[in-house]
């Protein structure tokens, strides 16, 4: 069936030729319908059964580390494909090192990989890639479009393919000295027959209440049905459990703009104390005032025992932005409260204000053990009963500049 668009013109000149007796004229008739048919039969299904998939070998690094990558495309129909092009959406941040077929795109920071090839039926193709990570970052690969169109030229279509992949490129570990980190226990780290903290997460029971318990340990419908004050019970836990205060405001009126090479240095920081923390044992989890890529709202990822969690933090860290989601102090006081008892709580910061001090001190009164690591160029003051471990930041001057 042909498109309205041509039956109409077509028809009256096969019609002309049988009225002319010019047989040309009706055979040209015939010969460009059979053509346009092909065309239009072709187009529609022409990217029909056509799959495309990325694999890759890693797709978490660190900067200057390279990643392998292949791109295979399948055609699974019987028809051919004369003319197949596949762009796929890819940010410069890892741009392959084969740069041929990598074009601009009218997204910034995002270029396009077009390969442009043919198909046999059933056939496939691959193309192998190699990108150097160079910075921090949640970098998605895609979405992909494919466009092909019939062998005559006439006609193409194309198809929009949503799948993405995603690389994630860790923070460098900033040189740091050794940290000492407080302990959670008030005798040290000795090794003792009674467990000194309950997880208030895992309760276990009620028992009667006794006068030095916390009026929010009170179970209200064991008190009701007995008709005697009963407490929770929780299982004891002895392990030793920290979480990362991140805060990511680089000056005291975070509005106010941001400094980026001060926030990498934060960031980079940051990633070799949970390192560190990770080697000595510690059951890490992560709290900030910083946002992630796509998102506006702070983050907060529990302690965890998973093999993954120190995967799980770096990429927190590698996706940070430079938006702030609140004042530190502020963020700092309502999520102090979900942090089980006992929980070493690690302060890296790079502005250390007269509120942030007096939010931190607030918590050592409630038995918070508590250290204070500082990037800013000042060096913090000195809190008792909080350690503190200045590593201030030293901006890379440039060449020009030394010279």
């Amino acid at each position: 069936m042909l498109p309205d668009n041509w039956a109409i013109p077509l028809s009256a000149l096969f019609l002309l030729g049988l009225a002319l007796r010019i047989p040309t004229l009706s055979l040209l008739a015939i010969m460009v319908s059979l053509l346009i048919w092909v065309s239009t039969f072709w187009k529609k299904r022409v990217l029909k059964g056509v799959e495309y998939s990325r694999k890759l070998k890693f797709s978490k690094g660190f900067p200057g580390e390279e990643i392998d990558f292949i791109l295979k495309v399948r055609n699974q129909k019987a028809l051919p494909l004369f003319w197949l092009e596949v762009a796929d959406l890819w940010p410069k941040a890892i741009t392959p090192k084969n740069k041929s077929g990598f074009m601009e795109s009218h997204i910034a920071g995002v270029g396009r990989l077009v390969n442009i090839f043919r198909l046999p039926p059933y056939g496939q193709a691959e193309f192998t890639y190699t990108v150097k990570l160079k910075k921090r970052g949640l970098y998605p690969l895609g979405p992909t479009r494919i466009k092909s169109g019939d062998p005559f030229g006439m006609y193409t279509d194309t198809k929009e393919l949503a799948s993405k992949d995603y690389i994630t490129v860790f923070p460098e570990l900033e040189e740091i000295p050794k940290i000492d980190f407080p302990s959670a226990s008030p005798y040290g780290e000795r090794k003792v027959r009674k467990r000194l903290f309950e997880d208030p997460s895992r309760p276990m029971g009620v028992r009667d209440y006794q006068s030095t318990d916390d009026f929010r340990r009170v179970h209200w419908p064991a008190t009701a049905k007995t008709g005697k004050m009963q407490s929770k019970v929780f299982q004891p836990t002895a392990e030793r459990v920290m979480a990362i205060c991140l805060n990511t405001a680089t000056s005291e009126r975070h509005w106010e703009g941001v400094y980026p090479d001060l926030l990498e240095h934060l960031v980079r920081t940051a990633a070799a104390v949970v390192y560190q923390a990770h080697r000595a044992g510690f059951q890490i989890g992560m709290v900030s005032n910083g946002t992630m890529k796509n998102s506006d709202q702070p983050y907060r990822i529990l302690p965890g025992r998973s093999k993954q969690q120190l995967s799980f933090l770096l990429t927190a860290l590698a996706g940070v932005t430079p938006l702030v989601g609140m004042p530190f102090h502020r963020y700092l006081l309502k999520e102090l409260p979900k942090l089980p008892y006992g929980t070493v709580m690690t302060v890296l910061t790079a502005v250390v204000d007269p509120l942030l001090l007096e939010t931190l001190i607030e918590a050592k009164r409630h038995g918070r053990k508590i250290k204070i690591i500082s990037v800013s160029e000042e060096e913090p003051p000195m809190i008792p009963g909080i350690s503190t471990l200045h590593i201030p930041f030293q901006e890379k001057k440039s060449e020009g500049e030394i010279n």
